[in-house]
């Protein structure tokens, strides 16, 4: 979690995230980037590390790569 609030700190422009295939990355790191990246348009994540309330809240901005994973 380190590194995501490294992340999000200190890339404030940053626009997209590709998550995938990173094994540290919970569902909360990824709540973390959608909350807390005011430019954020893209966020591609497998669909398991995504909470039913992130959905709710960024769905639009969210990408999955392994759907059934």
């Amino acid at each position: 979690m380190l590194v995501l609030n490294h992340l999000v700190k200190n890339c404030t422009m940053l626009a997209t995230c590709h998550m995938v295939y990173c094994q540290g990355i919970t569902s909360a790191g990824v709540a973390t980037v959608v909350s807390s990246c005011p430019n954020i348009k893209k966020v591609l994540v497998e669909k398991w590390k995504v909470s039913q309330r992130t959905k709710r809240r960024a769905g639009s901005l969210i990408s999955y790569l392994c759907v059934d994973l």
